[in-house]
């Protein structure tokens, strides 16, 4: 390939990738949503660097960088991009949350099998202008579990069409834009009789649809900083005291404000809320909290005691009272 056409279609999605993968980490370390998308990013600026050195370097060597990076750092990309969706829809804290975390399981299988000897690969057929490879039996499985991997995210995603149409159509728009840019690419490679021609070192250019629906959702929609910092502000200057509390009633944040009235004895966060309660009460709370955190219904008109700071008994709202 042409050196120059090979630095500039490699080299421009390298360095925007690399430019996602900062500025994504940067707006938000702590969350791990912004950190798998980040990390992400930067394997796919990886994968184009290894392609930009696959188009550079003689074709002997095109097995190393085919085998022992290409293919593992592709299998980490399907994997992380698995693993976001959940993340984002709270699929993790379901019920059948093991099933997801069982299928990731399959990549371990995968990439500690890739460097065994004729598992991916039977052999590289090499002429004095491009290369072909005849594929073994890792190399089928390699594919079943990609495609395992992309068909649960796109069922994920259009079920989140009743409920998040315009989150999920982006997504699934470039989704789709991802993998039809994909299967175009693979059936002209296939029509070249499996030689690497334009159409093999146009593959990894798919994942720019794909990876912008990404990025352009998390700006758009929930999860960038300038969210969770209005978040917060509203959050530390509410009038009110706020708690943010588990199916447990255990505290996962307070406000500032909470502090005033509820007596903590110590760091609130990490602790069940009723531990703070009249003991009188304290069983029968936490029984009818859990009931209707299951039924997931609002809280109203419930009553609750607690001891305070300076051991005197207020009614802050209709619904609590602080003891």
């Amino acid at each position: 390939m042409n050196l120059f056409f090979s630095v500039i279609i490699y080299s421009l999605p390298m360095y925007l990738y690399v430019y996602l993968a900062v500025i994504t980490i940067k707006n938000n370390p702590k969350s791990s949503k912004h950190l798998t998308s980040g990390l992400t990013y930067s394997l796919l600026s990886i994968w184009f660097l290894l392609s930009l050195l696959l188009a550079l370097v003689p074709n002997q060597y095109a097995e190393t960088i085919i085998v022992y990076w290409i293919l593992p750092v592709i299998l980490l990309i399907t994997v992380l991009t698995f693993h976001l969706w959940p993340l984002h829809d709270g699929v993790y804290k379901r019920k059948f949350a093991w099933v997801f975390k069982l299928l990731l399981s399959l990549s371990v299988f995968l990439l500690v099998t890739f460097y065994v000897d004729g598992w991916m690969v039977r052999e590289f057929i090499y002429t004095d202008s491009s290369f072909s490879m005849l594929p073994a039996k890792g190399f089928y499985v390699y594919w079943v579990i990609l495609l395992t991997y992309l068909s649960i995210t796109a069922f994920l995603i259009i079920r989140k069409l009743k409920t998040n149409p315009k989150l999920a159509k982006l997504w699934l728009f470039g989704l789709v834009l991802f993998v039809g840019w994909t299967t175009l690419m693979i059936i002209g490679w296939l029509a070249n009789d499996g030689q690497f021609q334009i159409f093999t070192y146009l593959l990894p250019h798919g994942t720019i649809f794909w990876s912008l629906a990404i990025y352009t959702s998390m700006r758009k929609f929930n999860f960038l900083p300038s969210f969770e910092k209005r978040y917060k502000v509203l959050f530390n200057q509410a009038p009110l005291g706020i708690l943010v509390l588990d199916e447990e009633a255990v505290v996962r944040e307070a406000s500032p404000l909470i502090l005033r009235y509820i007596k903590p004895n110590g760091e609130i966060n990490g602790r069940c809320i009723f531990d703070y309660s009249l003991p009188e009460g304290r069983i029968k709370y936490l029984e009818e909290y859990k009931e209707i955190f299951q039924m997931r219904e609002k809280l109203k008109n419930f009553e609750y005691q607690f001891h305070s700071m300076h051991g005197s008994c207020a009614d802050i709202t209709d619904k609590f009272r602080i003891c």
